[in-house]
């Protein structure tokens, strides 16, 4: 079974996803992304926008996300909005729904030390 197609997927059974870690590669702050909910009851929240990759069989893929600073803790921003060339395969084969994947990306993620990166971002 090929692991990257023609169409710019890399393909990776998500029982692989707990042995892949994400190296950084840009992050800033950028009050753009911002949802308009936040910035109306939270005068002292910030966004901006992080970029990760990662190596599957030696095929590199990317992971991009937007996160915010609310009431001292970063989260993840939209998480439905999350970007990526990732196509998750489940235990059948098949590739798992777009958004099935954000879900399960999202919870990998979280065990990913990426909000040391964006704590040197803070001012």
């Amino acid at each position: 079974m090929m692991n990257e197609a023609s169409d710019g997927y890399v393909r990776i059974p998500r029982s692989a996803l707990s042995r892949i870690y994400l190296e950084h590669v840009t992050s800033a702050i950028d009050p753009s992304v911002a949802t308009p909910d936040l910035a109306a009851t939270q005068s002292d929240a910030m966004a901006g926008y992080t970029e990760w990759c990662g190596r599957w069989r030696e095929i590199e893929f990317s992971v991009g996300w937007d996160w915010a600073l609310v009431s001292g803790v970063i989260v993840v921003l939209a998480p439905a909005t999350i970007r990526t060339n990732v196509l998750l395969l489940m235990e059948s084969g098949f590739a798992a729904p777009p958004m099935l994947t954000r879900v399960y990306l999202l919870e990998w993620m979280e065990t990913q030390p990426w909000r040391e990166t964006i704590v040197k971002l803070l001012p």
